[in-house]
This record gives C-alpha cells, sequence and structure tokens, in this order.
C-alpha cells in the first residue's frame, strides 16, 4: 500500500488498544483493590535507586511488594518476548509502515540518553507518568494529574510533531540507521540475566516475608510487628497479578512499539493520512478499570456506586486494626498542590516522552527484558541518572524552603 492510498485511521487499532488498556486498568486495581498501593511504572523504578539504601525495595520489608510486582512482569514479559519476535519490532522491519512512510523517526543514540534523562528527571520532579497520573489519577479524578496529563501531552504532541526532518535537532535526535537497534545475542542474553535476577528477587522476598510472618507469636507487646509482617507478606500477592497483567497488557496494546506511540504524539500524520489514536483508547480502557476499582475505596465513590458498593477502608488482603491506625490501610495520594514542580515536571517528561518515543513501562519491557541496546545501555541509564539528579533538586527546594520558614 503506498502512503496517498492510505487514508487517516487506517492504522488504528481500537480493539487491541482497549483490550491492553483494559489489562492494565485490571493491573492498576488489582494493586489498588488488593495490597492498597499506587500503579506508577516511574516511581517502581526509581525506587530502586535511593540515595539511601534502607529505602530500597531489597531492603525495606514495606517495599517488598514492587520485588513481587517486577518479578512477575519480568516472568511475563520474557514469555511473551520467547512466543512474539520482538527482535525488529523498533528497527523498522517488522512495522510495514516503514516501508511506506519515510517520516517515521528512528531515535539516534543521542536522543535515546536525551529522551532517558528527561523521562528520569521529568517524572522524579512531577511524581508520576502516564501510569500513575493517567491511569491511577485520572481515574481519582484528581485535579492535579489532570494538570499533568495536560502538560506531558501537550509537549509530547510538540516535541514529536515539530521534531521533523526539518527541525534543526533533527541530525542529532534521529537517526536513518538501524545500526545498534535490534536485539543482540549478547544484548537479549542481558536482558535474561536481569528478568532473571529480577525473578529470583521477588521469589526470594516471597519466601523471608513468609517466613517472617510466623517468626513470632503474637501478643500486647509485637502485636503491631506480627501485624506489618502479616500486611508485608500479603501485599506480594495482588502485586505479582499485577506486575503480570502489566507486562500482558503492554503487548496486547502494542505500547511496546514506536510507531503505535508516534503515531498518536506526530500530529503530522493527520496530513499524511497515518495519525493512529490507539494511544488514547489504551488509557480510556485502563481508566475504566481503575476507576471501577476506586468505587470501592472509602473516600472515593461517586454516584451510582455509592448507592450500591460497600466502600472498604481496608485493602482486601491485607487486616487493620484500631489500635494502630497506620496499619492497613490504603496509600493513595492526598497531595492536591498544583505547584510549578508539577508542571515543570509533567513537561519535561513529555518533551523527552515526545523525542524517545518511550516511557518507563514499555522501556522496561523492551529495554530490560527484550535487551534493545540503545533502551538497555543509554535510555535506562540516562533515566536513573536524571531521576537521582531531580530527587537531589527537590531535597534541596525542601531543605532551602525549611530554612526560610
Amino acid at each position: 500500500m503506498s502512503l496517498s492510498a492510505m487514508s487517516t485511521l487506517s492504522l488504528f487499532t481500537p480493539v487491541e488498544g482497549f483490550v491492553g488498556g483494559s489489562m492494565i486498568g485490571l493491573a492498576a486495581g488489582s494493586l489498588l483493590l488488593g495490597a492498597g498501593e499506587i500503579m506508577g511504572a516511574s516511581g517502581l523504578i526509581s525506587s530502586f535507586a535511593k540515595g539511601s539504601l534502607n529505602e530500597t525495595p531489597i531492603t525495606s520489608p514495606a517495599q517488598h511488594w514492587k520485588l513481587a510486582f517486577m518479578g512477575s512482569f519480568f516472568l511475563t514479559a520474557q514469555f511473551l518476548l520467547y512466543y512474539k519476535d520482538y527482535s525488529r519490532a523498533w528497527s523498522g522491519d517488522s512495522d510495514s509502515r516503514y516501508a511506506y512512510d519515510p517520516n517515521l523517526p528512528l531515535v539516534s543514540t543521542f536522543g535515546h540518553i536525551m529522551s532517558g534523562f528527561l523521562v528520569g528527571f521529568g517524572t522524579k520532579l512531577g511524581n508520576g507518568c502516564t501510569t500513575g497520573h493517567g491511569i491511577c489519577g485520572l481515574a481519582r479524578f484528581s485535579k492535579r494529574s489532570f494538570v499533568a496529563v495536560l502538560s506531558f501531552m501537550t509537549t509530547g504532541i510538540l516535541s514529536a510533531t515539530v521534531c521533523g526532518p526539518k527541525c534543526i535537532f533533527f541530525d542529532l535526535l534521529r537517526t536513518t540507521s538501524t545500526e545498534g537497534v535490534s536485539p543482540t545475542a549478547l544484548t537479549q542474553k542481558l536482558g535474561g540475566v536481569i528478568s532473571l535476577l529480577s525473578i529470583a528477587a521477588g521469589i526470594a522476598a516471597f519466601i523471608r516475608r513468609r517466613s517472617r510472618q510466623y517468626s513470632a507469636p503474637a501478643d500486647e507487646g509485637n502485636k503491631e510487628e506480627v501485624l506489618e509482617n502479616y500486611n508485608n507478606f500479603r501485599k506480594m500477592i495482588p502485586a505479582a497479578i499485577s506486575g503480570s497483567l502489566f507486562a500482558a497488557g503492554l503487548e496486547v496494546s502494542t505500547m511496546v512499539k514506536s510507531t503505535k506511540i508516534y503515531g498518536f504524539l506526530d500530529l503530522t500524520g493527520f496530513s499524511r493520512g497515518t495519525y493512529d489514536p490507539t494511544l488514547i483508547v489504551v488509557m480510556g480502557g485502563g481508566m475504566i478499570w481503575s476507576m471501577l476499582s476506586y468505587q470501592f475505596i472509602e473516600g472515593y465513590q461517586k454516584k451510582p456506586f455509592s448507592k450500591c458498593i460497600e466502600a472498604q477502608s481496608c485493602p482486601l488482603a491485607l487486616k487493620s486494626d484500631p489500635s494502630y491506625p497506620s496499619i492497613g490501610k490504603f496509600c493513595v495520594p492526598t497531595n492536591t498542590q498544583i505547584d510549578g514542580q508539577l508542571v515543570v515536571g509533567s513537561m519535561l517528561f513529555g518533551l523527552g516522552w515526545g523525542i524517545g518515543g518511550l516511557c518507563p513501562g514499555p522501556a522496561m519491557f523492551l529495554g530490560l527484558a527484550g535487551g534493545f541496546p540503545k533502551v538497555l545501555f543509554y535510555w535506562w541509564p540516562s533515566f536513573i541518572g536524571g531521576s537521582f539528579l531531580a530527587s537531589v533538586a527537590k531535597e534541596r527546594r525542601s531543605c532551602l524552603e525549611a530554612k526560610k520558614k
């Protein structure tokens, strides 16, 4: 098919988008209702790179559920990568649109570096990405998340649309060469090792939490500790379910393909007949199921659900005790402040998203599990570096504000 023979929306895949998006929404809902936690891909990853070792999911018992999530995610991703050929998905060989649309971008090495840094810095500064603010935040009608989504969608569309062949930064951010894009035997093995380590860490944490659950008999002196150990263990089951659903949802929705991202963000696709709104269907499908999950939570119900659903104050897999009000609660963000940090961070994330066509979820699937070289060796280190610098900037800002007071 020639480009001129195509019509707008001919590349639209609403069924795959809605089914995959629904799976992502169910992943968010199962984690929320089962463990009381928010599914934010950027937050999950950046929590492993904190300055204090005592605050990482590896060392903090309260965060061991993240190891279960990651282990399940990588197990599912490896299963899908084994049965489906993604080795050419970002090189252009397996996507027929590259054959007749020369405007579809291939991201350069520098583009991956810039994209990773901006996404890492922006998501840390703005506290969320397409899952945290989009799937989860909008589903609870958060004004803060609405502003964040509007901000990163605006800059994402702007950067993807403007960065065409006539852009002065085109030669820096784009390339015509497919060299180093597809996984090699070595990088696929590295992705397998990363996945295996993540799966092993999840299993080890599960065994450790289970043993801790029964390590001490309950009495009045250590009842709080026993309850915390019980809940820390019980969080891991819904987290594992959520991680698997999230990985599968990304694949089914085709959000691991660059053309689906650029097909939505690049508005020049309207004039070329290649515009693809599948992404909005994915987010819509995810938001529906995520929103339904909030209707079971006390304080977040909306009419008519509040009349027919009994609100819960404790996640389904956990236990609560009136004597310890902080245990067994839903960990839903309560910050309602809309400030420059939120807007700037979200805009930077959108800018990086539009440059590289990657947000943390698909980057986990392609780079860390699939071994795509440029994502693994350039995007991810830059993301971690950007996230770390944003953490330092936020801490310094907090210190300066405390001194002023």
